[in-house]
């Protein structure tokens, strides 16, 4: 057993609906997506691909795992010894990380026909106000904001730009890559027909959104853990994942994330940066004191959280909001550590979540 890299190339279109209520016999103009995956519906589609390669016939509420499967790949939301890290987007052999929230641009008026954001800055804590919580250093920049938006949204870095921002420096603006240069969003229809008649009825039609990669995309998660004697019978045949059960090629190697984001240049200064890589759990305010023990945090640069669940043996899970990918933490350590170095906070890391590095800011 050792480090897995297992990307996830689709046959066709995928699909990832969001937390929206999605019930039969309601209404359903539109169902919202959400891309990337959260984490846990990638790590499930491994762990069912393993237990099929070791002879699940895929059936059963709930899953009918023999003990064989359980203590290899756990049971329900127990993983038993095994360790996820991701999704992340990869473009060829690249990987591509959410543009940081703290990163501002101007972004041309046609993204997918024209150029690259320009003049970009990076925003940091500089003025303290005093608000309803309290004096509050808040987040700016002593460049003209005029123009200047936040990236987050609809831009990507390749790993090269993100080492730049760790290091406390402006990214080259062709490390920026917008989304329509790398997957698309068709609208489909559905409509659901009873079994036995196969006849339809009202309220029985459905929207869903589906993405389309571009041909050298692909959505890649890192494994510990998992039985590497099976990895033949897992590329043998394509795998279910995500909604309405879209298919996927899984190519396995050996690697790790880590490699990919190193750096000669790594930096110690108290004033540190932690950038989410994957989505982060924090249950309240003060539980992201506790979590990030290593310093004291002035700000974040963060959008809207994320809400995320899932299903587990066949039953939803929670709704639980996050901190998306990208969002940065500004902290003044007590503890400095090197930039560019990868770390895991908040909650069900071994799913995936959570996963930071670290930078600098000045």
């Amino acid at each position: 057993m050792s480090s897995l890299k297992i990307t996830f190339k689709p046959i066709d279109t995928l699909f990832f609906r969001d937390g929206s209520p999605f019930n039969r016999g309601e209404l359903q103009a539109n169902i919202n997506m959400i891309f990337p995956p959260s984490p846990s519906t990638l790590a499930g589609a491994i762990r069912a691909a393993w237990a099929r390669a070791m002879g699940w016939d895929g059936g059963g509420h709930g899953g009918n795992w023999d003990e064989k499967c359980k203590a290899a790949l756990g049971g329900g939301a127990n993983l038993a010894n095994i360790k996820f890290d991701g999704c992340y987007l990869f473009k060829g052999s690249e990987p591509l990380f959410p543009a940081p929230a703290h990163l501002l641009g101007i972004p041309p008026a046609k993204p997918e026909k024209e150029g690259t954001p320009t003049k970009l800055t990076l925003l940091s804590p500089q003025t303290t106000l005093l608000t309803d919580i309290g004096e509050y250093q808040l987040s700016a920049t002593n460049d003209d904001i005029q123009g200047r938006k936040s990236l987050i949204e609809a831009w990507w870095m390749t790993a090269c730009g993100l080492r730049q921002i760790l290091a406390g420096e402006l990214p080259a603006t062709d490390s920026l890559i917008h989304q329509s240069k790398l997957w698309s969003v068709e609208q489909r229809t559905g409509n659901v027909r009873d079994p036995i008649t196969r006849t339809t009825q009202e309220m029985a039609l459905y929207a869903p959104q589906h993405i389309r990669l571009n041909d050298d995309v692909s959505l890649v998660m890192y494994a510990e853990g998992l039985d590497d004697s099976f990895i033949d019978s897992v590329q043998s045949n394509p795998q279910p994942v995500g909604g309405e059960s879209r298919m996927c090629w899984l190519d396995i190697e050996h690697g790790s994330l880590a490699n990919s984001l190193k750096s000669d240049a790594a930096k110690t200064d108290s004033q540190q940066i932690q950038i989410a890589l994957t989505p982060i759990q924090l249950e309240t305010s003060l539980r992201v004191n506790d979590d990030f023990a290593t310093g004291n945090i002035i700000n974040l640069c963060n959008p809207r959280p994320i809400m995320l669940g899932g299903w587990h043996n066949n039953k939803p899970s929670q709704l639980m909001p996050h901190l998306r990918a990208g969002s940065v933490i500004f902290l003044q350590a007590d503890t400095p550590q090197p930039s560019h170095t990868i770390s895991t906070h908040g909650e069900n890391q071994a799913w995936g979540f959570g996963r930071t590095i670290s930078g600098i800011w000045t």
